[in-house]
């Protein structure tokens, strides 16, 4: 008898044992597929930020190419009129009686008179005919010694910037409150749109301007404009209220740091140059993980991860715009 009750308290502290063994073996199990499951997460995180990493610097590569050509070009340009001031004062005196006819072939090759004014200053061809809604303005002042022309681009009312404001109150990092630069070019308020047309045709011109010293397609340049066009409708005093996004391309303090080092965000210019920058950024990484042209905004919205609604947004405000902007370069500039 004592020794079945032994043998039985024996079992039971076996089965008991087991149990525990097995308890433990199945905890150690669980926290072994956590850790590899965090580790994976961790490797992730880490993959996305080498790759950002990586395609910052090389849009860095890209604007400091982009500054040297740009100084190259000046310095040529430099070059070439103090060549022909040079030349203009190696002329023979034509007060003296000199033929000027002949002093201006010997200087230029040509038979006919010629002067630096007619050099430099060739006259503006006019456009194609336009043939929508987009108008042709042109306007002729004659002053004592020249006549200037100057075309001016009225565009269709959806070209120009959305209005609107969001609701609720700034929070603390908000540029929504803050007082407006003084310069030409500023908005009437922080809400997006709130400038007015001259100021946005100006605009136009200027993201037109800077995106063919860039070497960009229209088409790039077209993305850019739909792209200023639903952030801040080319109101570069725009602000958020939600966060610290303010200017033509809504960059928050973070952006902005990382995309330009830390330049004067109130700059027209620096904004211009710091869109295109980060446009060609993300259409890098489109390009690289096969993604179509809708992405580029999705990720100047979302960033990289595209965790938010940045691509529906791109198919519904931006992308509808961009053909149309691409006319309007193709036509004006």
């Amino acid at each position: 008898m004592i020794n079945k009750t032994v043998q039985n308290i024996a079992d039971q502290m076996v089965e008991s044992g087991a149990t525990q063994a097995a308890s433990r073996t199945k905890k150690a199990i669980g926290l072994g597929e956590s850790s590899a499951s965090g580790l994976s997460r961790t490797m992730k995180n880490i993959q996305d930020s080498v790759q950002n990493m990586f395609d910052y610097q090389e849009a860095k590569q890209k604007r400091e190419r982009r500054a040297a050509l740009t100084n190259s070009s000046n310095e040529n340009m430099a070059s070439w009129v103090a060549a022909i001031q040079g030349a203009i004062d190696k002329a023979p005196d034509t007060s003296k009686g000199s033929n000027k006819t002949e002093s201006a072939k010997e200087i230029f090759g040509s038979d006919e008179e010629e002067t630096t004014d007619s050099i430099l200053s060739q006259p503006v061809p006019e456009p194609d005919p336009v043939e929508d809604s987009i108008v042709k303005e042109e306007v002729t002042t004659t002053e004592a010694t020249a006549e200037t022309e100057t075309i001016k681009f009225v565009l269709p009312k959806e070209l120009y910037g959305k209005k609107g404001v969001q609701l609720g109150e700034p929070i603390s990092r908000s540029y929504f409150n803050k007082p407006i630069p003084a310069g030409e070019l500023r908005g009437k308020s922080r809400k997006s749109g709130d400038i007015d047309v001259e100021s946005q045709e100006e605009i136009i011109s200027r993201m037109v301007e800077y995106g063919r010293r860039m070497e960009l397609s229209d088409r790039e340049i077209a993305i850019a404009l739909a792209t200023v066009r639903y952030e801040s409708g080319f109101n570069p005093d725009a602000a958020a209220k939600s966060s610290s996004a303010v200017g033509l391309g809504q960059f928050v303090n973070q952006t902005w740091k990382n995309v330009t080092g830390g330049t004067d965000r109130n700059s027209i210019d620096d904004q211009i140059q710091a869109l295109f920058d980060l446009q060609i950024e993300n259409t890098g990484i489109a390009e690289r993980k096969g993604y179509g042209e809708e992405y580029i905004y999705a990720m100047h919205h979302d960033g990289p991860k595209l965790e938010l609604d940045g691509l529906s947004k791109s198919k519904k405000h931006v992308m509808p715009f961009v053909p149309k902007y691409e006319k309007m370069i193709k036509e004006f500039f």
